[in-house]
């Protein structure tokens, strides 16, 4: 009767006595498993493999008191068990507060929430890494450095590892200078990275494809995808386009028609190249015609980085702590002017209407709403030491996992 009743549970318990059970030990155990010598599954029943079980047995693992079964195990039995757990998946550390907090995350969307958790440290430059660019899963990255080397890491976001560090995958070492900047093509799936000559690489295979040495490059930005293209901004105050297709330079453009000083940053849209020079000039270019729509001047400091914020609008950090945000629908304006540092601000990320900043004292911002035309909320966070050491070198953000890559001047990540 006690059978009938919890079968209908979707589980039954079954006393066999040894003199009259159809299965052997061997027979059960093939497709089930075993408490002990009196107990094993099979399928979705428990079943009691013993003709000398009492409810009086002490040393007997199983009691049966009234309607009730109880399991009882000894303290070796239970610390036998967990021996043979596999805990190399176990959250560690600050992995179990990193989502602990994504759970209990009140933002919206994949909005960027800072909260000075560090989960990994990635070891293997010996000098400070100048420039970090992602690769389209988030599932890897590459990082440029003054040691010459550009690694290629594979991001394992998870808490095995209780030391929180990790190495790198490759490393390509064919270059004689510093890196200055990196970028990874997704339609030819390569590699790109400039010393001052550019170096075109395959990730994947670990191979060096070609090299342009001349003229010197200062900085790089990718084109719409599926292009198979790129431009440089070179010495001369010329841009740039390189067809890896044909292994050559495509075509050139004067980005202004008088001295502005050095080129120091670029940044591409669909049809538009902006261009911005050390003197705070900036000149907005048609690709398609290689005309000069503008050249203008917002501030009079030095242009450190531009970033795209939409087709239509940019944003455009100085040497002064200030960033803009400008409108190119008719010509280039002003928007909105945010100034809540008093140092450079030399590293800039996008994230929907987010904007994160970070500076050369370790310092992290976080805007809201850059869009808005009026006052912009922001918060400010110093890095602490425990989690950081030495001094921001570069910034990258990855928005599938909400999480910021900072390089440091001591060579790690």
């Amino acid at each position: 009767k006690e059978s009938e009743a919890r079968s209908s549970t979707g589980i039954s318990i079954t006393s066999f006595q040894n003199q009259r059970t159809k299965f052997s030990n061997s027979q059960s155990t093939s497709y089930g498993s075993s408490f002990s010598e009196h107990v094993s599954i099979s399928g979705n029943q428990i079943q009691i493999n013993s003709d000398d079980l009492s409810p009086t047995r002490e040393d007997s693992k199983i009691s049966i008191i009234g309607s009730k079964l109880s399991l009882k195990f000894s303290e070796n039995d239970l610390r036998e068990q967990k021996s043979k757990l596999d805990t190399s998946r176990h959250l560690s550390e600050n992995w179990l507060a990193y989502w602990e907090n994504e759970i209990r995350s009140s933002s919206k969307g994949n909005l960027f929430d800072f909260k000075h958790i560090g989960l990994l440290t990635l070891s293997g430059h010996t000098n400070a890494v100048k420039c970090i660019y992602s690769l389209d899963n988030e599932s890897s990255f590459i990082s440029g450095s003054k040691d010459k080397t550009v690694k290629l890491w594979s991001l394992k976001l998870h808490g095995g590892n209780k030391k929180n560090q990790q190495t790198c995958q490759w490393t390509y070492n064919h270059h004689k200078k510093p890196i200055n900047s990196l970028l990874f093509l997704d339609s030819l799936r390569m590699c790109v990275s400039c010393d001052g000559s550019v170096h075109v690489w395959n990730p994947f295979a670990g191979k060096k494809m070609f090299q342009f040495d001349n003229p010197t490059v200062t900085c790089m930005s990718n084109l719409s995808s599926p292009s198979s293209s790129f431009v440089v901004a070179t010495v001369d105050n010329f841009v740039r386009f390189i067809d890896l297709r044909t292994k050559s330079f495509a075509f050139e453009l004067r980005t202004c028609y008088a001295p502005s000083g050095s080129i120091k940053s670029i940044a591409t849209t669909d049809n538009l190249l902006l261009v911005g020079f050390s003197t705070g000039l900036m000149s907005l270019i048609d690709m398609r015609t290689g005309w000069i729509q503008e050249s203008c001047k917002t501030l009079d400091n030095e242009i450190l980085q531009l970033k795209f914020y939409s087709n239509d609008r940019f944003l455009s950090s100085y040497s002064d702590g200030s960033i803009t945000l400008s409108s190119i629908k008719d010509k280039v304006q002003v928007q909105n002017i945010i100034k809540c540092y008093s140092e450079p601000v030399p590293f800039i990320s996008v994230n929907q209407n987010q904007l994160i900043t970070s500076t050369a004292s370790n310092k992290i911002g976080i805007h809201l709403d850059i869009d808005k035309t009026s006052q912009i909320p922001f918060s400010v966070n110093k890095l602490q030491p425990d989690i950081f050491k030495g001094v921001i070198t570069s910034q990258t953000y990855l928005p599938l996992n909400r999480l910021l890559l900072l390089g440091s001047d001591t060579g790690d990540i």
